[in-house]
């Protein structure tokens, strides 16, 4: 394995697809049928399409929602996850906060943007923020272990206004 600092972006993007897909494998019940929404053939449909921290590595993130979109059949969900911009742990932690991820994460999303994007994709959105990474976010942005139970009083105080870690889009696609 190359050191960290020989590795271009493209080789740590496909060092983190390889790990990816090793836990996705062995932490679901359902095997993933794709890699990429590319991968998927034309006319092929699913019942729910999960992009769980996907869309920041993107070049493209609108032409991925869209695409993404495209494969849920009627009645079913497109749940998107990605790192928020306007987190309460941004604010705190400035730039060390593990969300930015230079040079992997080529877009980060604040409400307004990542709610402007699924609207650009044709996606009906309804997005939110969720504090599922919290924990995680905030010990790997320097953040002691020890101070994770005052960061959960100050969290529920500042989150309200949409400042959780994890941006979440959740789509329905009508019946019809």
């Amino acid at each position: 394995m190359l050191p960290a600092e020989k590795l271009t972006p493209a080789v740590t993007a496909l060092r983190e697809q390889a790990r990816a897909r090793g836990r996705a494998v062995s932490r679901h019940v359902c095997r993933p049928v794709a890699w990429t929404v590319e991968d998927v053939s034309a006319g092929e449909g699913f019942d729910a399409v999960v992009l769980d921290n996907v869309l920041e590595h993107v070049p493209d993130p609108v032409a991925t929602l869209r695409r993404a979109w495209s494969l849920v059949r009627a009645a079913g969900r497109l749940i998107v996850l990605t790192p928020n911009a306007a987190s309460y742990g941004h604010a705190r932690f400035g730039a060390r906060w593990r969300g930015l991820e230079p040079p992997r994460h080529l877009v980060l999303f604040t409400p307004i943007s990542f709610a402007a994007a699924a609207l650009r994709a044709g996606v009906p959105s309804r997005v939110r923020t969720t504090p599922r990474a919290l924990p995680f976010m905030w010990i790997a942005s320097g953040g002691t272990p020890r101070s994770l139970p005052s960061l959960a009083v100050a969290y529920l105080r500042e989150a309200r206004g949409g400042a959780g870690e994890e941006l979440l889009l959740d789509a329905v696609k009508s019946a019809s």
